[in-house]
């Protein structure tokens, strides 16, 4: 996301009060009101852009030239999709949908003060970015990425491409992405992306996976694969269907895809998000390049869990959680166990009373795991109406926000101290 501050600061939006930014304290955020008034002060900046000093217009020119494989297509895609009221491109006139040479010649000559702007807009984010991401370096922070396995329909890689897909000749998906029935959903669940022409990304030597690995390389130090069971089977929908039951796996070439990119830009680190069912093959494929994989606490204490996710049994190569993104919060898990397994986990944690969101931070401190990583909500011991999703829910997620007086300097000490004592100083994933 685009600072506006960083924006008054270079200049763009010097007439601006930003006191006048929407807020909204109660957590509840407006998100199409802050939308709008994004838009409009990302537009003045580009109209201001417009008289800036030679050297900012130079170093612009340089950047759209330096990025033109990419850029050229994003931004006229960003420019067509205003230009047609935000429809997806699978709607749009046949022409410009089937990207016909002569249609796009014309939509860039007529669009280029819009295809100006998005390139503006990418100029910008990369700039704030790097910046962002040198100061955490100095800061001795580094910075973890996420690379979905899919992409959505409505997405410039799909447009540009459909042949890498699996889509029929009016440009609709044929089988969408989704899960089987889970520990999440009785019923699976259709998540709707298309699904990937494996045939034709292997054709290619898996091009562009390579690129956009290597992309995400220049903005983290390290990337979490999700939903890495994906890499060697998805679960393919019928598109006309409604339902996810009606899915069948559809055979991976994940192996072939890590080699090419291991042999094109060398070996990398990243995490294996292996969660849900955890076949043989994604447990081999993991191993076989020496990928971290994921341990969630609270999964130790389910029901005919096992030992795989409980603390004790972690190996060095893995990255220990007390949540992610899908689960409850630590203190939120607690109050919903039965009393029995209330004081199950307890006696685990040696807690003399009811363990606390501290005591499961101490028990992933304590693992052998090389790396461990904690919500913020749970690191301030919030509870469940802190949640920041619930899977198979569509609406009333990721509304949690913090503020900047909640990370106190007991917090602060408290998180140091605990990191310091279990000697998590420096470790390396």
């Amino acid at each position: 996301m685009i600072s506006l501050t960083g924006l008054q600061n270079d200049g763009l939006l010097d007439k601006v009060d930003l006191r006048n930014v929407p807020r909204f304290g109660d957590g509840a955020i407006n998100f199409p009101r802050v939308r709008r008034f994004r838009w409009t002060m990302l537009r003045r900046a580009w109209v201001n852009f417009s008289s800036s000093t030679p050297r900012q217009k130079r170093a612009f020119a340089a950047y759209c030239q330096a990025e033109a494989g990419w850029l050229d297509d994003d931004a006229l895609f960003g420019a067509l999709l205003d230009h047609y009221g935000e429809a997806p491109w699978h709607e749009w006139p046949k022409p410009i949908r089937d990207r016909q040479p002569g249609a796009m010649a014309a939509a860039r000559r007529q669009l280029a003060a819009q295809v100006g702007f998005h390139q503006f807009l990418q100029y910008i984010f990369d700039r704030q970015w790097r910046a962002l991401r040198t100061y955490a370096a100095r800061k001795g922070v580094s910075l973890i990425g996420d690379l979905p396995i899919f992409v959505g329909h409505d997405s410039v890689s799909v447009w540009c491409r459909p042949d890498r897909w699996l889509l029929n000749k009016n440009r609709q998906p044929t089988r969408i992405s989704g899960t089987p029935p889970d520990m999440f959903s009785a019923t699976g669940q259709r998540w709707g992306h298309p699904i990937y022409n494996w045939n034709e990304h292997a054709r290619e030597e898996f091009q562009w996976w390579k690129k956009r690995i290597a992309s995400e390389f220049r903005r983290f130090d390290a990337l979490r694969i999700d939903h890495f069971v994906g890499l060697t089977r998805m679960w393919s929908i019928p598109a006309a269907s409604g339902s996810a039951t009606d899915g069948r796996w559809l055979p991976v070439p994940g192996e072939a895809l890590l080699t090419a990119v291991t042999e094109s830009l060398g070996p990398l680190p990243m995490i294996a998000e292996d969660l849900g069912v955890l076949t043989t093959e994604a447990a081999a494929l993991r191993d076989r390049f020496g990928l971290p994989g994921m341990r969630i606490l609270p999964f130790g204490f389910m029901d005919g869990s096992g030992t795989y996710h409980r603390p004790h049994a972690y190996p060095p190569q893995s990255v220990a959680y007390t949540g992610t993104h899908d689960n409850d919060t630590a203190a939120g898990f607690m109050r919903s166990l039965r009393p029995a397994d209330r004081r199950r986990v307890s006696a685990y944690a040696g807690s003399s009373g009811q363990a606390s969101t501290g005591d499961l931070i101490r028990l992933v401190m304590q693992s052998s795991s090389n790396t461990a990583i904690f919500p913020m909500q749970d690191i301030l011991g919030l509870g469940s109406s802190s949640r920041m999703n619930t899977p198979g829910r569509a609406s009333g997620n990721w509304r949690w926000r913090m503020k900047e007086c909640d990370f106190s300097d007991a917090v602060v000490d408290r998180l140091r101290l605990m990191t310091e004592r279990y000697d998590r100083v420096g470790r390396q994933c």
